[in-house]
């Protein structure tokens, strides 16, 4: 698992665009639908929450423009964020040693180095 990685690691769905059409719309939340709960599941897999921000970035005045957050939906994914970091200070986590051989202290998970600090 991700654990392994002495790292904590969380997993963000996409938000939504907040499209005007009613054609993509509909054609964007389909295809984010899929997508997300696509995320949602290799997170699970890999042992690892999930910062739904489908979900935090819906209402109107969360977007700037169609695709881009305004502050208000900036400020809702900087305190998801903060609160993750909180919730999961690093002193909770053992870090491993490079010296820790039975410890694996760098990890390859789909072709990202994942090493930790």
């Amino acid at each position: 698992s991700m654990a392994s990685t002495g790292c904590h690691i969380a997993c963000c769905t996409v938000y939504r665009p907040n499209f005007k059409n009613t054609f993509l719309t509909g054609l964007s939340l389909c295809s984010l639908g899929l997508h997300n709960s696509r995320i949602r599941r290799i997170a699970e897999d890999l042992e690892m929450p999930v910062l739904d921000l489908a979900t935090l970035c819906q209402d109107p005045e969360d977007f700037a423009n169609p695709l881009e957050l305004s502050t208000i939906g900036g400020r809702k994914v900087v305190y998801n964020v903060v609160q993750f970091v909180r919730d999961h200070p690093p002193s909770a986590r053992p870090r491993p040693s490079q010296k820790d051989k039975a410890t694996p202290w760098l990890l390859d998970v789909m072709g990202f180095n994942t090493e930790c600090c």
